[in-house]
């Protein structure tokens, strides 16, 4: 709405506890990775009233208590944190929507929100379970590099680089 204000339009019963639920830029499809069990589900989402409706399910293999997830700029690859398997989950979005599984990079403990770079080139995983982000370089097929991690002084929780580019900010948990 101009005005800012909400008006609730439909409710969705198969999100089955996810807190991570992402659109695509292309406006097509949506995903919400359930958190507690190893799926995400596929919807396909209708820009014009704002409605999603289930078309099926991907497996996200290992992954356990995914907190956080997101799609690169150009709709091609989706991204999930998994808090109890320690890692972040890769796809490739398909052009039915379907999920394409590009394996997990592994984070050292518990990693919770994920941000990414405008330009797609780098993902940066929060750390939930210490005081760390754990940068990553993207690859031109969504595959995820580890580049380390960085100190910070407190336990992290979300992060957001600003549109310029220049800079990760991480929100902490103390």
């Amino acid at each position: 709405h101009e005005t800012g204000n909400l008006t609730k339009i439909a409710t969705t019963t198969s999100l089955n506890n996810s807190n991570a639920f992402v659109v695509e830029p292309g406006g097509r499809f949506a995903y919400g990775p359930n958190n507690g069990s190893t799926t995400i589900n596929i919807y396909a989402y209708d820009a014009g009233t704002g409605g999603v409706s289930l078309t099926g399910t991907a497996t996200n293999t290992g992954a356990i208590a995914t907190q956080s997830s997101l799609i690169d700029s150009t709709g091609r690859f989706l991204y999930t944190s998994n808090q109890g398997s320690n890692d972040v989950s890769q796809f490739a979005i398909l052009s039915t929507g379907a999920l394409s599984s590009l394996g997990a990079a592994a984070i050292a403990t518990q990693p919770g929100g994920i941000c990414m770079d405008s330009q797609n080139r780098w993902l940066y995983a929060t750390n939930t379970g210490g005081a760390s982000v754990a940068p990553f370089a993207i690859q031109a097929n969504g595959s995820l590099v580890s580049l380390g991690a960085v100190g910070t002084p407190s336990t992290n929780v979300a992060c957001v680089v600003t549109s310029d580019n220049q800079f990760l900010i991480v929100s902490g948990a103390n």
